[in-house]
């Protein structure tokens, strides 16, 4: 799981590298993403005392890293159950079925590579996520500048930066 976290820290750091913003890129676009990030993490860190507590309200919010736990756990065992995974883990494990459910890197849903696979997965679900809340921002930027030039009479690009 360490090495699922460590591959999303590596590769959104990659990623901002690539991406990062410039004055030709769009400053609705940076606030939507700053912003969408903060909902995220307030919504996580609200998430956690509701699950120590036992409060309802706030179990709900845990709701979604739930599901997009199960849909990663459930995607990872059916990319486990596919023919040329499992040949691969009987080059890898040994032909004994035994033998292969406790070998450590490719054995069961609680060795190396299943729970990688399970914990990236999930970070592109939770990814996904984050994007859409990013847009759901954006149009709301977008339509806020649009109002305020429509009232004011500037064009709403340079409101908009």
């Amino acid at each position: 799981m360490v090495l699922g976290v460590a591959f999303f820290i590596a590769l959104y750091t990659l990623f901002s590298h690539w991406t990062y913003p410039s004055e030709k890129s769009s400053a609705l676009w940076r606030r939507a993403m700053r912003l969408a990030t903060w909902i995220r993490t307030v919504w996580a860190i609200l998430a956690l005392p509701g699950l120590m507590l036992g409060n309802k309200a706030l179990k709900v919010m845990f709701s979604v890293d739930l599901i997009a736990g199960m849909i990663a756990t459930s995607l990872t065992y059916f990319i486990g159950k596919f023919p040329p995974v499992g040949w691969v883990r009987i080059m890898i494990a040994g032909p004994d079925a035994n033998q292969r459910r406790h070998h450590v890197l490719v054995g069961d849903m609680d060795s190396l590579l299943p729970t990688f696979l399970t914990t990236v997965i999930e970070g592109f679900i939770l990814s996904g996520l984050l994007f859409c809340i990013a847009f759901v921002c954006l149009w709301a930027f977008a339509f806020r500048a649009r109002r305020a030039a429509k009232s004011s009479g500037l064009p709403a690009s340079v409101l908009g930066t």
